[in-house]
């Protein structure tokens, strides 16, 4: 196993390479998502995995949503 640090939309390795990409909590603080989710795809090998514990959203949440406890608990 292999550890790389970089940031979500510039990862440090070679296209097509890794077996799986984990996030946990990291797309969700990524302010550009299109290109972490593009920097994923690349750098993943066909049959590859995506491991993901995070909330993604593509537009602002209402204050309502935001402050309430039930929809961001399990």
């Amino acid at each position: 196993m292999e550890l790389h640090r970089g940031e979500a939309q510039s990862i440090p390795i070679a296209s097509e390479t890794a077996d799986a990409v984990i996030s946990n909590g990291v797309l969700n603080l990524t302010p550009d998502k299109k290109e972490a989710f593009t920097e994923i795809v690349r750098i993943l090998r066909p049959g590859g995995r995506l491991l993901l514990a995070d909330i993604v959203v593509e537009r602002e949440l209402s204050e309502g949503i935001r402050r309430n406890i039930d929809l961001w608990t399990g």
